[in-house]
């Protein structure tokens, strides 16, 4: 570790933006995919959601979502995929 520590302490600026390019970017790349997969996996939900705010809606009597209290009938529901 401390022949790491001493490899970056003689380092200059040009050589620590390579490093920074190198293995920040990768880094960041591979953050960036995760999320779009988290994001993706979220938006598959298999339930019923309101059209205006995205609550399941799946199972209420009403024609009113809770959460946003829009009209169903107007904003719609969106249906869950399998």
């Amino acid at each position: 570790m401390q022949m790491v520590l001493g490899l970056i302490g003689n380092l200059g600026w040009p050589e620590l933006v390579i490093l920074l390019v190198l293995f920040g970017v990768p880094v960041l790349l591979v953050i960036g995919v995760v999320a779009v997969f988290m994001v993706k996996k979220k938006s598959r939900q298999k339930e019923a959601t309101c059209g205006g705010c995205g609550y399941i809606v799946e199972g209420i009597s009403s024609l009113l979502c809770p959460e946003c209290g829009g009209d169903l009938r107007k904003v719609g529901i969106v249906k869950g995929r399998e």
